[in-house]
C-alpha cells in the first residue's frame, strides 16, 4: 500500500504523534519492526508505508532546517 503525501500531510506527520498502540517513544517516520516499514499520517490514519524513505527523510530535513 503507498500512500501519496502532499506537503501539508507531511507537516501534519512531523508534528503528531505515532499510535500509542505501537509504542509510547516513537517518533512520526521512525522506522519500526524489522522491515522498511515507516509510520506514517495521513488524513487522521495511521497508515504502514513501504520504500517511502525520501519523502520521510525530506520531511525531517525540513524539519532540522
Amino acid at each position: 500500500m503507498f500512500t501519496v503525501l502532499t506537503s501539508e500531510s507531511l507537516i501534519v506527520l512531523k508534528m503528531i504523534s505515532v499510535s500509542e498502540s505501537h509504542t509510547k517513544k516513537a517518533r512520526p517516520g521512525q522506522m519500526i519492526g524489522g522491515g522498511p516499514c515507516y509510520v506514517l499520517l495521513s488524513l487522521g490514519q495511521i497508515e504502514l508505508v513501504q520504500e517511502i524513505r525520501e519523502i520521510v527523510a525530506a520531511a525531517a530535513d525540513k524539519d532540522a532546517g
